[in-house]
């Protein structure tokens, strides 16, 4: 028996969306009714456009590409087929990302399931992604700290649980062996599923040891980590780059900045004594870099402006 389909429209999705607002619109005037009216069109375009990107079934095309393996006698349970796009030869995963099209194989041999590959890139496809997740998560931690240093609770108990993470056994209010701006920055990265280092050091990114962690990136981009370096010993400061200000200081989102965990200004040093010169920007090895996360002139929406003159993402 043939399977069909119905795929949810867009004139559904935006006959739903005019529903949930109505009595709302009805109730409501003057500005408030503007803001609703604003508000029901952003919702209405922003689903419409994740729709679209769900159906591209009548789009496939037929093809009889050969595979590397057979999926055999597979049962209920699968969803449309999704490309198996991991058994393409390297010419074919070429043509298929320029034409932007899934292939399906024809035959009725076999039952196909979609690809775990496939299927996390096709949700990207739907959601937009999310640029340096990290971030979210520290801005969030900023914000539990409720401004406290880190000799007082909450921020004394989070601190600690940053450095306990990588295995620092030290107080964060020691000054010598308990700095914790590493152990917060690898503490998000692990939260966001991303590689980290187990280290409480600042220089992690850059030593042999923690190489296939962090990759070094030329220009920086929103949510990288900056290090910084102290000109004779091994020792230095990292946060993550929230922006840059008018005169191209760097912003940085970090822990164990003024004893708690804030947005501070740097330059090419983090002070005037010079003893820490900014050493450069990485990266997790697993993150995709994306347009989106290059830096552009504006602000952000739904953002703390932290700076009058920020310059960061839209």
């Amino acid at each position: 028996m043939p399977i069909s389909y119905s795929f949810y429209t867009e004139s559904e999705i935006e006959k739903e969306i005019k529903e949930y607002y109505k009595i709302g619109l009805n109730q409501a005037t003057g500005d408030k009714k503007k803001t609703l009216e604003a508000k029901q069109g952003e919702n209405i375009a922003l689903l419409k456009k994740r729709i679209k990107n769900t159906c591209f079934w009548d789009k496939v095309e037929k093809g009889e590409q050969e595979t590397k393996s057979t999926f055999s006698n597979l049962t209920a349970g699968a969803f449309l087929a999704i490309i198996v796009y991991s058994y393409y030869t390297k010419d074919e995963k070429k043509e298929a990302d320029k034409k932007n099209i899934r292939n399906f194989k024809t035959s009725q041999k076999n039952v196909w399931h979609f690809h775990p590959i496939a299927f996390v890139e096709h949700m990207k496809l739907i959601t937009g992604g999310t640029r340096a997740p990290w971030m979210e998560i520290a801005i969030a931690e900023s914000k539990k700290a409720k401004g406290c240093v880190e000799n007082l609770e909450p921020m004394y108990s989070m601190a600690k649980s940053y450095l306990r993470f990588v295995g620092n056994k030290f107080e964060p209010t020691d000054g010598t062996y308990g700095p914790w701006c590493a152990s917060f920055m690898n503490w998000c990265m692990n939260e966001s599923g991303y590689k980290y280092a187990k280290s409480a050091s600042s220089l992690a990114p850059i030593h042999n040891n923690f190489k296939a962690h962090f990759r070094k990136i030329e220009e920086p981009i929103y949510g990288c980590i900056v290090v910084y370096k102290h000109k004779t010993k091994w020792k230095g400061h990292t946060g993550f780059l929230y922006g840059l200000d008018k005169d191209g200081n760097y912003l940085l989102l970090g822990g164990n900045q003024g004893n708690t965990i804030n947005i501070e200004k740097y330059g090419e040093y983090t002070s005037k004594s010079k003893s820490k010169k900014l050493y450069g920007f990485y990266v997790p090895i697993d993150y995709k870099i994306s347009e989106a996360d290059y830096l552009t002139v504006g602000f952000p929406k739904n953002r703390t402006v932290y700076n009058s003159n920020l310059l960061t993402l839209n």
